[in-house]
């Protein structure tokens, strides 16, 4: 290899191992140049990939969503047998109207977030929030044996953990809880904003038990007090009129 200037003669001659030397240092320098960059394009899409595909699982079962990211135009399921649980926070309206919007928000957020972890613990699926309305179903996408049981015990948790907030008169914060069980159906609807949900007379009748539930207390249909198998003397059973359903025997758990 030599430097030299058109039909000069070389002004200087380098040996054999600095032009070696040369070489591979143009060759690293060329990767660092163009592949250091691409290197650390792939990383952060690598990165937005799965904050991605953590948000999906958020809003859906793990099992749902990766239908969905196939490209599945229709996705629906049919669950025989699943408990679902509705919560809503008593006096809710009242309180909403005498602290500001910042306090609600951030109050709602700081007691549903520890209901998230909740349904972690417990193996089951937030399906939605619904203004202070907090709603979860157990056995689905999967099946599970102790569906209504397991629910049960979540449900006393929430109490538990409700009681350490406070309304704008400082007391303590009530939850009315309804809990049935049965058949529904579930999947995937709309396009832009699409949402997984539950639908089926299952759900209606539990959201039903929750509005006619008393605050502390777990409301549950007969059937499902009967899968719980709970055996305390502190219930108290009731036959109350299910509007759609007519009479109906229910029992009040209080905690």
């Amino acid at each position: 290899m030599f430097i030299s200037f058109s039909e000069m003669e070389p002004l200087y001659k380098i040996n054999d191992l600095t032009e070696t030397i040369i070489g591979f240092s143009n060759i690293v320098g060329s990767l660092l140049v163009l592949g250091l960059p691409m290197g650390m394009y792939s990383i952060f899409l690598e990165q937005e990939r799965n904050k991605s595909e953590k948000l999906l699982h958020n809003i859906m079962p793990k099992s749902i969503a990766e239908k969905l990211k196939n490209n599945i135009k229709t996705i629906s399921m049919d669950n025989p047998e699943i408990s679902v649980l509705f919560a809503n926070i008593v006096s809710f309206t009242e309180m909403s109207e005498k602290i500001s919007s910042e306090k609600i928000v951030g109050f709602l957020n700081d007691m549903f977030s520890q209901f998230d972890d909740l349904t972690e613990t417990y193996g089951v699926e937030k399906i939605k929030t619904i203004g202070d309305s907090y709603m979860v179903v157990s056995g689905m996408p999967f099946q599970k044996e102790d569906h209504a049981l397991t629910l049960f015990n979540l449900a006393k948790e929430m109490i538990k953990i409700s009681a350490q907030f406070k309304d704008h008169n400082g007391n303590p914060i009530k939850l009315r809880i309804g809990i049935n069980s049965g058949p529904a159906i579930s999947g995937v609807i709309g396009k832009s904003k699409f949402a997984f949900d539950v639908w089926g007379d299952t759900i209606n009748t539990a959201a039903r038990l929750e509005s006619y539930g008393t605050p502390d207390c777990i409301h549950m249909s007969k059937n499902t007090f009967d899968l719980v198998n709970y055996k305390d003397s502190n219930i108290e059973r009731k036959t109350i009129q299910i509007r759609g359903k007519g009479l109906m025997d229910t029992v009040l758990v209080h905690t």
